[in-house]
């Protein structure tokens, strides 16, 4: 007996929405505004828009840099963000400050004509 094809699901990428995460900032920070805070996405998917390959991270003291870094990343770009709850050291914001920053997906390209070393095939 074989079974009827099971139709394909409907997938429904998650949309930020500013006002949350602006909420979620204020709530974290309130009581420290000289504090630097960690976000991190550590299952990037390479096929979404912004092409993020690895773990993306940034470090902000910022309100409205914050929101304006994550607004832009959606479900299709990472699997989830992350905000350190604990406050990090200023000297951090020389990593990211106020702003992610990840590695982009590579290409390689082969170029007719050119052959690699033995060493390297």
């Amino acid at each position: 007996m074989s079974r009827a094809p099971t139709p394909p699901r409907s997938v429904t990428i998650l949309q930020p929405d500013v006002a949350v995460i602006g909420a979620f900032y204020d709530a974290v920070a309130q009581y420290r505004d000289d504090a630097v805070w960690e976000v991190r996405g550590p299952k990037t998917k390479k096929k979404g828009p912004r092409r993020f390959f690895g773990t993306v991270s940034g470090y902000f003291n910022d309100r409205s840099q914050f929101v304006a870094a994550i607004q832009g990343i959606t479900g299709e770009d990472v699997e989830a963000l992350y905000l350190t709850l604990n406050p990090l050291k200023s000297a951090l914001l020389a990593r990211a400050a106020n702003h992610i920053k990840g590695l982009l997906r590579f290409v390689w390209v082969k170029i007719a004509g050119f052959r690699a070393p033995a060493a390297c095939t």
